[in-house]
């Protein structure tokens, strides 16, 4: 005899999480990568508040992604540990090879120049 009321379907979605062919971890379904969704839930973010912030990204998935983050937080964390590494080497590497002082002086002396040479 089954049991009375609705059926309730007791099996998980997959999680919403792929690996794109440039090792970035995205949202299925659009272009949000894990690290900034997962940043912003760090920094105070409700589930509500991530999908205002991310039109893209629906309640049901803000969630999804935040329990896989609760149930993964060590392993979680390290990684995001490891791109803010990743990336700190890399702007070190720019601002070597372009620093921006010059590029900031250059800039501020071509506006300079163009307002010099505007009539009005």
């Amino acid at each position: 005899m089954a049991a009375p009321g609705p059926s309730l379907k007791l099996t998980a979605d997959p999680l919403p999480l792929k690996r794109w062919a440039d090792g970035s971890i995205r949202i299925v379904g659009t272009r949000m990568r894990l690290n900034v969704v997962i940043t912003a839930y760090k920094q105070g973010r409700s589930p509500e508040q991530l999908t205002k912030s991310f039109p893209a990204l629906s309640l049901p998935t803000a969630y999804a992604v935040i329990a896989y983050y609760l149930a993964n937080r060590e392993a979680v964390d390290g990684w995001l540990e490891q791109l803010d590494q990743e990336t700190e080497e890399w702007v070190g590497q720019y601002e070597k090879r372009w620093p921006s002082d010059e590029a900031r002086a250059r800039i501020k002396a071509r506006w300079a120049d163009m307002r010099a040479s505007d009539p009005h």
